[in-house]
């Protein structure tokens, strides 16, 4: 819950060895070109890498539901990119997190970048977009396909701040429980929603905005 999360706690650094691993892969990349999803693991001897990012895996799935994995060393900015494409096909096979109109995948990977708009800047904060124009939605609504996980990579440190906008679902829940029962059970029930930006043809579908799993946590 908000207030609970401790960054030493969730914080994991590989080892030399998988971090030599990886160091390896940049290595092999053609200098002139670095086409990280172009990268097949299986080209590679990543054995102790994939071992370490399962470990991180069953934190995630068994902890906090949240993980940091520190850098590795020796790797510029760009070349970093390759650690996040890594752990995201360690954990499983990466999805294009959005379509175009006419069904089309954009690249797996979105670059995020600070956009410094005056709404933001007036309250002392960033705004990031990706390059298609818009904010990287995080809720999984331009897929039809359903991820597991969002992996993140920062490559750049930020001039200034060092605040997170991560929020605790459970933190949410138990708010709207104890102060707002009767919003907490309408959200619950389903409602119509767009498929916006799936399909040429507006289609709609029923689903309640909070879904709650079996053991009563936020889904």
């Amino acid at each position: 819950k908000n207030g609970d999360l401790v960054v030493g706690d969730i914080l994991h650094t590989l080892s030399s060895k998988a971090q030599d691993e990886v160091r390896s892969v940049v290595e092999s990349l053609p200098e002139d070109s670095l086409n990280i999803e172009a990268i097949n693991m299986g080209d590679y001897n990543l054995s102790k890498f994939r071992k370490e990012i399962e470990s991180v895996r069953d934190y995630v799935e068994e902890g906090v539901r949240i993980a940091i994995v520190a850098p590795v060393e020796g790797l510029n900015p760009l070349e970093q990119g390759v650690v996040t494409w890594l752990i995201g096909n360690s954990l499983g096979r990466p999805l294009n997190q959005s379509v175009t109109p006419d069904g089309k995948p954009y690249s797996k990977l979105h670059p995020l970048y600070d956009r410094k708009r005056d709404i933001s800047r007036e309250k002392g904060g960033r705004y990031s977009e990706d390059r298609f124009g818009g904010d990287s939605h995080t809720d999984n609504v331009n897929t039809e396909e359903r991820w597991e996980y969002l992996v993140l990579g920062s490559i750049f440190s930020a001039y200034a701040g060092g605040e997170n906008g991560i929020i605790s679902g459970l933190t949410i829940q138990e708010i709207l429980k104890r102060e707002y029962p009767e919003e907490y059970e309408a959200l619950q029930k389903p409602i119509m929603w767009e498929k916006k930006g799936l399909t040429k043809i507006p289609i709609f579908y029923e689903a309640s905005p909070l879904t709650v799993r079996e053991d009563g946590s936020p889904w």
